[in-house]
């Protein structure tokens, strides 16, 4: 079940499984958003960060379609953009 989010999901106030997911999806899109901003990320971290971000965004939308809020603004921000996890990483790596 979806629940609207009113709140800041941190690890202490999580709901219910589908929070979690979201918010480990949540960590690992900041993990992806912190490497693609580098100039030179580690030879295949970004690479495996984005996939196991994929993984994450692919099993929340099973339960969250676009304008559903799931309560992360950057899983929401994919979602409701119909956005891989790698065309949001390349939007945000230096150039």
């Amino acid at each position: 079940m979806i629940t609207e989010t009113n709140y800041a999901m941190t690890k202490d106030n999580l709901r219910n499984e589908i929070d979690a997911l979201a918010y480990l999806t949540e960590c690992t899109l900041a993990t992806v958003s912190d490497l693609a901003s580098k100039s030179k990320p580690p030879k295949g971290e970004l690479r495996r960060q984005i996939s196991i971000a994929q993984t994450g965004i692919d099993w929340v939308k099973v339960f969250v379609k676009p304008g559903m809020k799931c309560g992360n603004a950057r899983v929401q921000q994919i979602i409701d953009n119909g956005l891989s996890v790698e065309d949001w990483a390349n939007a945000r790596r230096r150039t």
